[in-house]
């Protein structure tokens, strides 16, 4: 008994040992990561005025936002236990002004995860998403905290707050109640569970179609060249060049190379043309349909839970022009009519002339020669090929073009600079920074990033870097902003030895995302959670500006041809202005299919969702419900439809053609008074640019326009009534 009890002791000693020794190596190890954590430059907020992108690396970010969270549960801890009696400034501006170190490091994070994606911030980016919506359901369940939201809230009619102040208080009170402050303990839980698993699973569709972008692709051997007549040489060039960068021989058709749609549209082998329909129409297909039913099925169960009828109900309410998933059908099933009777039109004439000029009575036209046909009737209506067009538009002269516009029409100039850090390390020179002044003032730094690369995600967008922000006072007085840093991201393909020469298409998406980064620099809400405006209002400044890419007015000004410099010729403006209601049912109708799958998807109650095994399955009863077939490119497929899965438009996709409706009401003001009227460009200015979510959109409009918005111009615009 002695000995064995000798044994223990010594094993205890033992274990004391160990674990003392345990104890002692992490808090070394704790130590460490502190000193790392303080040594890192995203510490600084001063960093995040002027990034240099040299200073870090993508072990830095998951430590800095874990601090980031850290802090901004302190200072809700500290709103909580606050003793005096809540008031706007203790509470409500508090709650709005926690959590920078978390803002800036986001928001540089999630930008990269976008432009400049490497397999450093694939392992952490479902980590860190995931503990920033944890964060966000433990501060909309906080008791503590809306019990004093709410207190603030039933005495606002008696604390004389500013419109702004107001609409910070209501903004945030609504949106405790939307999200469930008021649920039971049990269904919190539930409401967080799903949360975080929507998280992981958008997170892996969006990665799951980047990664597809880079790896899938079709080869077409150097004996095949005869398979690419009709395509430009610069984008048979670009093809070759992908090829040779993967260490292959002959032409790559990929995703990441927009220039590839170009086939579509010009290639003469029909065979290539339905080959390459079919590879667009099942990207993402394999890895992403069962998610994308999870995602669908977990979002109906969360609107319920939440005590609404559907996810689209969820969204809309409070936080949209349209208000209900009912308004925005609407909207879109009240042009629906025009846009199929057009599109129905056109049909029979590219067939014929499909018939014509294949020799063929019988020909039968197909999706994949819709785009085809349609540019042959162009050449033959309007006697031009967007080949005549492109000579105008070298990319460096649409962006002069661009930036003489935003000059006139609001005074914004850009200068170079080259001494700014650039987030990725290009050979080819794809990005450039700009210092944007108004007035002689800096209010900002503009990165224009430009060709496609395979970690960069497809398709063109505006962000920030760092978005607009106010400082404060001591006593909550505003004092000024900081200036924005806003990212402008195309996809357009590297130099050949001609340079860069832009389609129409990509031109107006130039001036379109331009129009969504001025947006950015005038925005005035001042607090930080006014700044995201309404999906269906975001997109008018943007859409608006696409106008000066194709006015008959400007357009001579800034196309000039790459060689002899000369301005476009007014009869080449003329065909331009002719042919823009050309083809337009066909566009329309698949942006209001795209929004009615969008609504059609999310519309449904979590009963109603569960009757489906499949994506597949909602898709065929869907296309039967809105009578169509599926030969139509149109009809889309949420396995490759990001905007509604993992970017931000779920229930609001429809937003475009609101937005739309929106853009033609309000160009006909500035058609009819002059594209640079001053009085109109400062009134959109004031009351459009400015606003975010500062105030009600509808009535910013109204003030802007003197009245309502009405669809008639937007079907004037699309050629569909007189």
């Amino acid at each position: 008994m002695k000995f064995r009890h000798k044994l223990t002791m010594v094993g205890i000693t033992f274990l004391v040992i160990v674990a003392v020794g345990i104890f002692v190596l992490e808090r070394k190890e704790a130590v460490e990561k502190q000193k790392k954590l303080e040594a890192s430059p995203l510490m600084n907020p001063e960093f995040y005025k002027n990034p240099d992108f040299s200073l870090i690396d993508d072990s830095m970010y998951l430590d800095v936002i874990e601090e980031g969270i850290k802090q901004k549960r302190k200072q809700i801890e500290d709103i909580v236990n606050n003793k005096e009696e809540p008031s706007f400034i203790n509470t409500v501006f508090a709650l709005d002004q926690s959590g920078k170190l978390l803002q800036d490091t986001a928001e540089l994070f999630f930008h990269l995860t976008y432009a400049a994606f490497t397999p450093g911030m694939e392992e952490v980016e479902e980590t860190i998403s995931t503990k920033m919506s944890e964060l966000e359901d433990e501060i909309m369940y906080n008791e503590g905290l809306f019990s004093k939201i709410k207190v603030v809230y039933d005495k606002k009619d008696s604390l004389n707050l500013s419109g702004k102040e107001l609409r910070l208080l209501e903004t945030l009170y609504e949106a405790f109640i939307k999200n469930g402050s008021l649920l039971s303990v049990e269904d919190k839980k539930k409401v967080k569970d799903i949360n975080k698993e929507l998280v992981r699973l958008t997170t892996k569709f969006s990665q799951n179609l980047l990664k597809e972008s880079a790896s899938v692709y079709i080869l077409l051997e150097e004996s095949e060249k005869d398979r690419l007549k009709g395509v430009a040489e610069d984008d048979i060039a670009s093809f070759k060049k992908e090829a040779q960068a993967k260490g292959k021989s002959g032409y790559l058709l990929s995703y990441i190379n927009p220039r590839v749609r170009e086939i579509l549209r010009v290639g003469e082998d029909r065979e290539l043309r339905k080959t390459l329909w079919e590879f667009y129409q099942k990207q993402g297909r394999d890895l992403n349909s069962d998610l994308v039913l999870s995602i669908m099925k977990l979002r109906a169960k969360k609107a319920n839970i939440l005590g609404f009828s559907s996810h689209s109900e969820y969204v809309l309410k409070g936080n949209s022009m349209a208000g209900s998933p009912k308004e925005a059908r609407d909207l879109l099933e009240s042009i629906l009519p025009y846009s199929m009777s057009s599109m129905k039109k056109d049909r029979v004439e590219l067939e014929k002339l499909a018939r014509k000029l294949e020799s063929d009575p019988g020909f039968d036209l197909q999706i994949w020669d819709w785009a085809y046909y349609t540019e042959k009737l162009r050449e033959e209506r309007f006697n031009y090929k967007d080949s005549d067009l492109k000579v105008y538009f070298k990319l460096s002269s649409v962006r002069d073009g661009v930036f003489e516009a935003i000059k006139r029409l609001y005074g914004l100039e850009f200068i170079k600079r080259d001494d700014i850090s650039l987030y990725y390390d290009d050979s080819n020179h794809g990005i450039d920074t700009y210092e944007v002044r108004s007035d002689g003032e800096s209010v900002g730094v503009l990165y224009l990033d430009y060709y496609a690369r395979a970690n960069k995600k497809a398709g063109a967008w505006s962000t920030s870097i760092r978005s607009k922000q106010a400082e404060f006072d001591e006593s909550g007085k505003f004092l000024r902003y900081q200036n924005p840093i806003e990212v402008v991201v195309f996809n357009f393909p590297a130099p050949s030895n001609e340079g860069v020469l832009l389609s129409l298409r990509d031109v107006e998406t130039f001036f379109h995302e331009m129009g969504h980064a001025v947006n950015a620099f005038f925005i005035d809400p001042v607090y930080a959670s006014l700044t995201e405006s309404y999906r269906d209002f975001v997109e008018l400044p943007s859409q608006l500006f696409e106008h000066w890419a194709t006015s008959s007015e400007y357009l001579p000004e800034y196309a000039k041809h790459y060689k002899t410099h000369k301005s476009i010729d007014s009869s080449l403006v003329k065909k331009i202005q002719d042919s823009m209601i050309f083809d337009r049912g066909y566009f329309v109708s698949r942006q209001l299919f795209l929004g009615l799958e969008d609504l059609g998807w999310h519309s449904l109650s979590e009963h109603e969702i569960n009757k489906y095994e499949s994506e597949a399955s909602f898709e065929e009863d869907y296309l039967k419900k809105l009578g169509l077939t599926s030969e139509y490119d149109f009809v889309p497929r949420a396995h490759r439809f990001s905007h509604i899965i993992s970017t931000g438009y779920d229930s609001r996709y429809y937003g475009y053609m609101w937005s739309d409706m929106l853009v033609e009401d309000a160009y006909e003001l500035f058609r009819t008074q002059g594209i640079f009227n001053q009085k109109v460009s400062s009134s959109f200015r004031d009351n459009i640019l400015t606003v975010a979510n500062s105030q009600d959109p509808m009535s910013a409009y109204e003030k802007f326009r003197g009245r309502r918005p009405t669809v008639d111009a937007l079907l004037r615009k699309e050629g569909f009534k007189k």
